[in-house]
């Protein structure tokens, strides 16, 4: 009986952990839609305050910004937000081969974009590489005082070296972007 009771406890962690992450992945995924409406539609609304008379190009962006958008299938999440970005990517550069008075502008909100992306894939980068590193800091030290005689303390030295590679990959990509810039 003892070893049922655990195996029911086991799994009822396992379905109320499962469970809580999906709600809060789901949470998640209507704010981010509703923050990106709401960002949308103040743009819009700022656009058409600043100018007396609308041109009809801007017009006719501002009448595809309000159309509502299919919702995308959501598994897997990868691949939905890599099939949004690229949807919205793509838009954005038929707008802008197009030509007219936004074109510019919204060429260099898509730079800003990207250079922002690539931050935070740096910063990704940098914050893996110190907590690997800290990890490999802490079990060769662990691993060194509890097998003393062994030289089982190697074992640490793997997430270290990731550490490394991924501190110096992610702050060897800043100094290069700021010599190209």
């Amino acid at each position: 009986m003892d070893e049922n009771l655990g195996l029911v406890l086991v799994f009822g962690i396992i379905a109320v952990s499962v469970c809580s992450f999906l709600s809060v992945a789901a949470w998640s995924n209507a704010r981010a839609r509703e923050r990106d409406a709401f960002y949308r539609n103040d743009a819009i609304k700022k656009l058409t305050e600043t100018q007396g008379s609308v041109p009809e190009p801007v017009l006719q962006i501002l009448r595809q910004a309000l159309e509502p958008k299919p919702e995308p299938v959501q598994w897997p999440p990868q691949e939905v937000q890599k099939e949004r970005e690229r949807f919205y990517w793509n838009e954005a550069m038929k707008r802008i081969a197009e030509g007219g008075p936004g074109a510019a502008t919204e060429l260099e909100l898509l730079r800003q974009r990207e250079a922002r992306t690539e931050f935070h894939r740096q910063q990704g980068l940098r914050m893996g590489g110190w907590i690997f590193l800290a990890v490999g800091g802490c079990l060769t030290f662990f691993l060194r005082e509890m097998v003393p005689h062994r030289p089982a303390y190697f074992f640490g030295s793997i997430p270290l070296l990731m550490g490394v590679i991924l501190l110096v990959y992610g702050y060897g990509k800043r100094d290069e972007g700021r010599e190209s810039a």
